[in-house]
């Protein structure tokens, strides 16, 4: 599985659960979606940038401008480019999450599932990490930390949400 591959499943999700995702993350939300095929990620997967751009949605704020996709017409290339729903937004005082998965090969859909770690808990693990030397952190580290739902499994019942806990 690539980033990508999460990315559609992720996008899945969130438009089938939007209630969920509302209830839980209240009305704005920024995710930063991560994939490890290790049994540990690097706490440095989280760039620079994206930790500026998560801690002032939920601060202060952040601008961003979404680029314009080129079309050229007759080019088959662009031609199923997807519409921008507007040129840019300013988000403040929202949640922010990394969300990583741990893929496995083979694994069940019925047992796969996303940890959902606030950016100030990521922020806290990696100095904590830092200060023993450790660059990255062990998946059963990082559960004990994070919210665990399985995305991949269509629930009609809602959200098949494993232990919640929340900021």
């Amino acid at each position: 599985m690539r980033e990508r591959e999460l990315q559609r499943e992720f996008s899945k999700f969130v438009i089938n659960n939007n209630r969920f995702i509302r209830n839980y993350f209240g009305s704005s939300v920024v995710f930063e979606l991560k994939i490890s095929k290790e049994k540990s990620i690097r706490f440095d997967s989280v760039a620079e940038h994206q930790v500026v751009a998560l801690t002032g949605a939920i601060g202060d704020g952040m601008y961003h401008k979404i680029n314009d996709m080129p079309f050229i017409k007759d080019n088959p290339r662009f031609r199923f480019t997807n519409p921008k729903p507007f040129d840019c937004f300013f988000i403040s005082g929202a949640a922010a999450y990394v969300v990583v998965y741990f893929y496995k090969l083979r694994q069940r859909k019925e047992s796969r599932e996303v940890l959902f770690c606030p950016i100030k808990r990521w922020l806290e693990i990696w100095k904590c990490f830092g200060e023993q030397k450790r660059m990255s952190i062990k998946e059963e580290e990082l559960r004990e930390y994070c919210d665990k739902v399985n995305i991949f499994v269509d629930n009609p019942d809602g959200v098949s949400g494993l232990e919640f806990i929340g900021e």
